[in-house]
């Protein structure tokens, strides 16, 4: 061992031997996710708008005063029991609501999404479960009736079936269209069917089809397995070429 590298270790064992003679141990023993969760104060929670993660929606209840719950329904267009209540205010690029309150010596700003201080507000108590679907598929929607607490994978599984799944813009926008439908496609249906009708008529190899049509071998395969799969969901759905 060299000789500056053997003074390094001198140095280093020393230091910790003054911590431990210290009684503050060589090292912090780890804190699990949970310990921390539980150890939150409310000034403490996370700032971030479209935030899912459990901790952000533990003291709603304890920030919403009678002057800030009036300031809330104030920006909630409540209509029939039904229906949707849309929020007003500001929004988040996915189209949620969001209200800004600032807690009283916490020096900072915190940004709590609309739906869940309307749930929580009916509730009378903080949310146990860290995502809350809306059965009406309305980000902006704030009807307590609308909103069930489930976790990350039936919030994703509902979103899928209303088809918002996938796009940066999932409400309204290019994300909830897919295909020749989407405004950004390159081929249009008459190109689709004419590759199905020269691989399922002709026998035509996907490279050669990939060529005649100008597109990538890859579109070629993804066009006949969607075809497949509708085929074998219903006969009805064969083409007549």
């Amino acid at each position: 061992m060299r000789v500056h590298d053997r003074a390094g270790l001198d140095r280093a064992s020393a230091y910790f031997d003054r911590r431990r003679d210290a009684g503050l141990g060589e090292r912090s023993p780890p804190t699990s996710p949970a310990a921390q969760n539980s150890a939150l104060t409310p000034h403490m929670l996370c700032t971030y708008i479209a935030c899912m993660s459990p901790a952000p929606i533990k003291a709603i209840l304890v920030h919403m005063t009678e002057r800030r719950v009036k300031r809330f329904w104030s920006r909630v267009d409540v209509r029939g029991e039904g229906e949707c209540w849309p929020w007003l205010a500001r929004k988040t690029p996915h189209g949620y609501g969001w209200l800004s309150i600032e807690p009283r010596g916490s020096g900072k700003t915190l940004n709590l999404l609309a739906h869940r201080i309307a749930k929580t507000l009916e509730l009378g108590r903080d949310l146990e479960m860290p995502h809350l679907r809306h059965t009406c598929h309305n980000p902006a929607c704030c009807n307590p009736e609308h909103l069930v607490e489930g976790t990350a994978r039936d919030n994703i599984w509902d979103s899928i079936q209303a088809g918002r799944f996938g796009g940066r813009n999932m409400w309204g926008g290019a994300g909830s269209r897919r295909g020749v439908e989407h405004p950004a496609a390159r081929f249009t249906e008459e190109q689709r069917k004419e590759a199905l009708r020269l691989r399922y008529v002709f026998g035509h190899s996907q490279h050669l089809i990939a060529f005649q049509i100008g597109c990538h071998r890859q579109s070629v395969i993804r066009w006949c397995r969607e075809y497949e799969a509708a085929i074998l969901e219903s006969p009805a759905n064969r083409l007549v070429f």
